[in-house]
């Protein structure tokens, strides 16, 4: 995780020279407007008219991790409910741009995979009722916790 951190800069330049985009933000947390407690962490974004419509998620992970990406043509599947996350947190928001990168492996150096809201759209409402379902069950146990004193 340190190392992918670490790489996220030149992740970012090598996106960006691919996209022929450039990409502002990094160090920032978005959150839902109707539940704070629900958010993600963008590695950049692009704006349009003062709304954000297209985001980036870096991983820099394992070297079989990165080939797997490559054999099978898509991205990690563990990471599908944070590519729906972004939508969620950011209804405006309609591409994603997940990106994979190593300094590793000289013909993989950066793949990257274009998600757009239609592409999610399906999983989108099951998931935002989760995350509602789980963060009821938060803020439930939480009071709990708190009407006993601790």
């Amino acid at each position: 995780m340190e190392r992918g951190h670490i790489l996220e800069p030149e992740a970012r330049e090598a996106v960006e020279e691919k996209l022929k985009k450039k990409f502002i933000g990094g160090e920032a947390v978005w959150e839902r407007d109707d539940n704070p407690n629900i958010y993600i962490s963008p590695d950049g974004w692009v704006e349009s008219d003062g709304k954000v419509v297209e985001a980036l998620e870096i991983k820099c992970l394992e070297s079989a991790k990165i080939i797997e990406a490559f054999l099978t043509g898509n991205y990690p599947q563990e990471y599908f409910p944070q590519v729906c996350k972004y939508f969620i947190v950011n209804e405006d928001l309609e591409t994603l741009y997940f990106a994979l990168y190593t300094d590793l492996i000289p013909e993989l150096e950066l793949q990257v995979w274009t998600i757009r809201r239609e592409d999610v759209e399906l999983a989108l409402e099951e998931m935002r009722a989760y995350e509602d379902a789980v963060m009821k069950m938060i803020d439930r146990d939480a009071q709990k916790i708190i009407e006993l004193g601790f």
